[in-house]
């Protein structure tokens, strides 16, 4: 069993009253990025800002920072910090400080309005509780919730499934779903026999109520009481009985959802299973969702030579590096840390794409070939394979021009 923070976000009023906003932006980014445990190299500029903010940054791999959005109630301009899943994960990961700590930080250091909190508890054992035996108690109507509307079921037995209580567009949502299934569906290796979370997700007013009973009166309470006890209050399933629904309230509350609840409540606060790096979920993306691809080019071009499809490969691969940014070295590295291995540089990558360059002079001077990567020119020349060489260091030259040194 596990309970953690599965998505934070809340907005901060802006004071710094510098003419340059975006200096001032930054450096509020600067200063929360500092009290998360990051250095100014793992912030990077992002070039499309979501959230009718003008201003946005990543914070290591996983965590939003957007600046001048909304003026806020207070007159001061709106910033926004935002972490889903995976930058929860990122910064417990981290070990500086933890989801709860900067909640802290935010309520009592920057007066933060909380826009959504998640919690999530994950029980791996299913002991107690299922999510067939609380469809069941909820087909009875055996249960008593704060949500008026009854419940929806979504998806399938193959998959998985999820039970939702409240509304997407309301301030208070419960699922409950079979998290081991839906894992298994997306291509990933769970290792366990079962998995189900119980997902809280509090909006707006909601948001700022947990918050506050979060942190009391300056007691801030352990996450798992507060976890359990939203968990009872919106959802409480009863015994077996023979009353309607109007009349739930005189029931007692289900022994195997008290043994649950009470079980769950002694065990310490632990981080979820740790999800995969950013660099092995391209790797299962790529292999499930391009393969067929790669093998249709592949035999499109069968017939006509392993040079011409290296040729080309490498061509794109060296221009590819024009889209890269700091943002994407800094998450090779990240990876190659964790497999042992030395972090790259900007003499690495140069390195990497002469080796490319090189092979297609070496393809060149053997057959002659970039003609017919190029149709468009009938013959190629020198002055035309210059062309080409060139744009591909201009492909570097200008990923170099945006790279943070590391």
């Amino acid at each position: 069993m596990s309970i953690c923070f599965d998505y934070l976000s809340f907005t901060i009023p802006l004071k710094n009253s510098s003419i340059d906003k975006m200096k001032a932006c930054l450096e509020l980014c600067q200063e929360l990025a500092l009290k998360m445990g990051f250095v100014p190299d793992e912030i990077f500029q992002q070039e499309r800002v979501a959230n009718g903010f003008k201003f946005g940054w990543d914070i290591g791999e996983h965590i939003i920072f957007r600046g001048l959005g909304p003026i806020m109630g207070s007159g001061f301009s709106s910033c926004q910090l935002e972490l889903k899943g995976s930058g929860c994960r990122e910064l417990e990961e981290r070990d500086f400080i933890g989801v709860l700590d900067l909640i802290v930080i935010a309520f009592v250091e920057y007066q933060a309005n909380f826009t959504r909190v998640d919690i999530a508890i994950d029980d791996f054992l299913g002991n107690h509780s299922t999510i067939e035996k609380i469809e069941l108690k909820l087909m009875k109507k055996h249960y008593t919730s704060s949500f008026r509307k009854p419940y929806n079921r979504n998806g399938n037995m193959e998959d998985g499934y999820t039970l939702y209580l409240g509304s997407r567009k309301s301030t208070l949502l419960l699922c409950i779903y079979d998290k081991m299934r839906e894992r298994q569906a997306s291509g990933y290796d769970t290792y366990i026999d079962f998995w189900t979370r119980y997902e809280m997700r509090f909006m707006k007013e909601k948001a700022n109520a947990l918050v506050r009973a979060i942190i009391g009166n300056g007691n801030v309470l352990d996450i798992k009481d507060v976890a359990f006890g939203s968990l009872l209050k919106m959802l409480n399933i009863k015994e077996d009985n023979n009353y309607n629904k109007e009349n739930q309230e005189k029931v007692i509350t289900a022994s195997w959802w008290l043994s649950f609840l009470e079980n769950a409540s002694r065990l310490e606060l632990k981080n979820q299973a740790k999800k995969e790096s950013t660099i092995t979920t391209m790797k299962i993306w790529r292999c499930e969702k391009l393969a067929k691809m790669d093998n249709k080019i592949r035999l499109a071009s069968k017939g006509g030579g392993e040079d011409k499809e290296r040729v080309a490969r490498n061509i794109d691969i060296i221009q590819s590096f024009e889209r890269m940014s700091a943002k994407d070295l800094y998450i090779i590295n990240k990876d190659r840390v964790r497999s042992n291995l030395k972090p790259l540089n900007l003499d690495d990558i140069k390195i990497d794409i002469s080796e490319l360059i090189g092979e297609i002079m070496e393809i060149e001077s053997r057959t002659g070939i970039l003609s017919s990567v190029f149709p468009d020119s009938d013959i190629l020349d020198e002055e035309t394979l210059s062309k080409i060489i060139k744009h591909c260091q201009k492909a570097f030259i200008n990923y170099q021009k945006n790279i943070l040194p590391f």
